[in-house]
């Protein structure tokens, strides 16, 4: 039986390792990211759910009491219970703060959750970049110290977009309930609604996400694996090895042009920010792309910079593919909704 030759200097071969490559990144990316982003994206929905009722709750107790009050007044005049303009946003928005600050259960939770699959995406990404690039000194190894401290770091901050942006709906839905006259229990039963909404569908189309919960799980997963994968590649390049990343983009009609830029100008130095200003992906939830890395001896000799696919190929196969492996076995996330 003779052996398969496969002759990386020839440029057909050279694409096709090229596209193996792309083709790998991203599936390899998946298949390691799939559990983390199902976990989350059932912890975030279930806390949305949650924040609505305890939003509601607290409404009860302390805004609801004082419009009750006011409520009182007016059927003693003769009028129908509503909100009163004099409570306005503001008033909303420092009851909306005070449950955020709960304890437990507010952003404390949301941070937890957030946390663990920062520090788990983060993981994932450096292993799969020392993979690549071949890095097998444990002084330039990225570790579960480095992952939590990343996730601490970010966490925090992740937590304050999603509560701005939370708020942001909520006052709509406030400014609306004192133009329409509405009664507290009836703003109240709004508020719950919108909070059970936001585990629902996205802010904006998305053909890749069917609920909100899920995008902010695949993007806050997906932008620490790329983090990690960065940061493991600058490790590197401090002890000495001078590292290039390329930008992988599906090739399909849903990859935006910008991104599709990205891809196009293929391998860059490390330092060097690809055209749209960017150092990494995603730029936003919907974001499929992703980063590979590879080092000096691997870039091309003469041929446009494709022949370093060859090594990056191989080490896809054997060692990353072993990682995609362990993700699909590990894909233990509970099933079931919010």
């Amino acid at each position: 039986m003779t052996a398969l030759s496969i002759d990386p200097r020839l440029p057909a071969t050279r694409r096709a390792l090229t596209r193996f490559v792309e083709e790998a990144a991203d599936a390899q990316r998946d298949a390691l990211l799939a559990p983390i982003e199902r976990e989350t994206a059932l912890a975030v929905g279930r806390w949305f759910v949650e924040q609505g009722k305890a939003v509601v709750e607290a409404l009860k107790l302390g805004i609801g009491a004082l419009l009750d009050l006011q409520a009182a007044r007016r059927e003693a005049a003769g009028g129908r219970p509503m909100l009163r303009e004099d409570v306005g946003v503001n008033d909303w928005d420092y009851l909306i703060a005070q449950v955020m600050r709960r304890p437990y259960g507010g952003a404390t939770q949301l941070a937890d959750i957030l946390g663990g699959a920062h520090r788990r995406g983060y993981l994932a990404g450096s292993n799969v970049t020392r993979a690549q690039l071949g890095g097998r000194n444990p002084a330039f190894l990225l570790g579960n110290d480095d992952a939590v401290a990343y996730a601490r770091a970010h966490a925090a901050a992740q937590v304050t977009r999603i509560d701005e942006t939370t708020r942001e709906e909520l006052n709509r839905l406030i400014s609306g309930a004192v133009e329409n006259r509405l009664t507290w229990r009836e703003t109240a039963a709004l508020i719950e609604e919108r909070y059970a909404d936001m585990a629902g569908p996205p802010l904006f189309p998305s053909r890749t996400h069917r609920r909100r919960a899920q995008m902010i799980a695949a993007y806050e997963t997906r932008d620490a694996y790329e983090a990690g994968g960065l940061a493991q590649a600058e490790r590197l390049a401090a002890s000495g090895m001078t590292v290039e990343k390329r930008w992988v983009y599906l090739r399909d009609g849903r990859t935006r042009d910008a991104h599709r830029a990205n891809g196009e100008v293929g391998w860059v130095a490390l330092a060097a920010a690809f055209p749209d200003g960017t150092q990494r992906p995603p730029s936003d939830g919907n974001c499929r792309c992703v980063l590979v890395y590879r080092s000096r001896d691997e870039r091309a000799t003469g041929d446009g910079g494709e022949s370093g696919s060859g090594k990056i190929a191989a080490r896809m196969t054997l060692t990353a593919l072993g990682l995609v492996v362990a993700g699909l076995l590990n894909q233990n996330a509970p099933e079931g909704g919010f």
